[in-house]
């Protein structure tokens, strides 16, 4: 494909196409869908989905996250 990032964002705009999807098979195709948790989801996906949850929850995940960044970085 020969088209121009400015042809791919008017596009993505005009047609409500999420351009992850577009461009990388990731995520949900409209960005109008609802966020469902799957294993193709992006990281804006599940970022918008935690949002998303009570506060206690976010920071649950937060804390699961952080353990699991620094037992990588050991």
């Amino acid at each position: 494909m020969t088209l121009k990032h400015h042809e791919i964002a008017k596009f993505t705009e005009k047609h409500g196409v999420n351009p992850e999807w577009l461009l990388e098979g990731k995520g949900r195709i409209f960005k109008k869908d609802k966020i469902e948790p799957n294993p193709s989801m992006s990281g804006a996906e599940f970022a918008a989905l935690v949002r998303t949850l009570p506060e206690a929850q976010q920071r649950k995940i937060e804390a699961l996250i952080d353990l699991l960044l620094a037992e990588r970085s050991q």
